[in-house]
């Protein structure tokens, strides 16, 4: 009894916030982005052999206002095997190498397992619009059993506490006793 008196309250939570998100979009007011990551995958089984994730991260303002100043947050679980790269560039670097559809790197290069990143070429996501960190890859040779997750954040003004992605990814692989 007392878990449907629970979950009644959920549902009512939930009508609650659904009522006010369409009296703000009633009003113009609809602040609405997302963001999720869309990826490819190619394991190897052979411990010789490197295991590899194609990504890109993705927001889209389905709002009515536009998005200032977004960046990202790309985070790794702590043990993972992972080795990341993208089409990203360091503070110091940003004089000398200014690709097109680069981001540039805003946290520490110590900092193994999270990426904050925000745009090179873009200050903001117009209504509609989106923005894409595009093709980054996750790398890994499978030597011993391992478990790896990617959560991933878009922040900007106005979102200073985060939207947090859809989904996330993750891969995961058990190495054999004879292996």
């Amino acid at each position: 009894m007392e878990r449907l008196l629970q979950l009644k309250k959920q549902q009512e939570d939930r009508i609650k916030d659904i009522r006010k998100k369409v009296t703000a979009l009633k009003a113009g007011q609809h602040r609405a982005v997302i963001c999720f990551f869309t990826y490819s995958i190619h394991v190897s089984h052979d411990s010789d052999q490197e295991s590899m994730m194609i990504a890109s991260f993705h927001i889209r303002n389905l709002g009515h206002q536009v998005m200032h100043e977004p960046y990202i947050c790309l985070k790794m679980s702590e043990d993972s095997p992972c080795q990341f790269s993208g089409k990203y560039v360091h503070k110091a670097q940003v004089a000398k190498m200014k690709a097109a559809g680069a981001w540039l790197r805003v946290n520490e290069e110590q900092a193994k397992n999270e990426f904050w990143l925000k745009p090179l070429d873009q200050n903001e996501i117009e209504p509609g619009g989106s923005l894409t960190f595009a093709n980054f890859q996750l790398r890994w040779k499978p030597e011993k059993s391992y478990a790896s997750i990617m959560q991933g954040f878009a922040y900007g003004k106005g979102w200073e506490s985060g939207v947090p992605s859809l989904n996330q990814m993750s891969a995961s692989g058990v190495k054999g006793e004879g292996d």
